[in-house]
């Protein structure tokens, strides 16, 4: 009967504690969010779970939730997804900010730490190889992309984007 006892006790100890620390991470998480940022920083999208973020909201309806963080956020914002800060840029307007030269800008530094943009294009491909790999690849491309070629990709762009907003429910009213 004693040894039920201090099962019991123990069990109710340890979910005790494992509680306290979810709801002490939750605070802090919360604090952090509350606490003023730098001003260079875009505004950050509220979320109550550490770590997940905005996880849950995004892979439910991404469309619908870029256009209320744009609502409220305005054209630039940052939200957390699955512990990393995406930053969304929504606005022509702001724009300037990505035309960098190719000889201020890396795409190493941009696009190597991110896990997700390797699976687009495949192994050593545009973003997932150094460089000069990379530089390499774009004269590849370069006649692909003159304006009589891409004049050409128009009606199959079009047609991708018509097919695309017929089947989506979010485009569907």
């Amino acid at each position: 009967m004693l040894d039920i006892y201090s099962m019991l006790v123990s069990s109710i100890r340890y979910g005790f504690y494992t509680l306290t620390l979810l709801i002490v991470t939750i605070l802090l998480n919360v604090l952090h969010q509350i606490l003023p940022k730098k001003k260079s920083e875009s505004p950050l999208v509220w979320h109550w779970i550490p770590f997940i973020g905005n996880a849950i909201e995004y892979g439910t309806d991404p469309l619908a939730f870029y256009t209320k963080c744009q609502r409220h956020h305005g054209p630039i914002f940052t939200y957390i997804l699955f512990g990393k800060k995406m930053t969304v840029n929504l606005g022509l307007e702001v724009n300037f900010i990505l035309k960098g030269r190719l000889q201020d800008v890396n795409a190493e530094d941009i696009y190597g730490p991110l896990i997700l943009a390797t699976p687009v294009f495949g192994p050593n491909l545009i973003y997932d190889c150094p460089n000069f790999k990379i530089m390499e690849q774009k004269k590849f491309v370069k006649f692909g992309l003159t304006q009589r070629a891409l004049e050409q990709h128009v009606p199959l762009i079009e047609n991708e984007v018509l097919s695309y907003m017929a089947s989506s429910p979010s485009f569907i009213s």
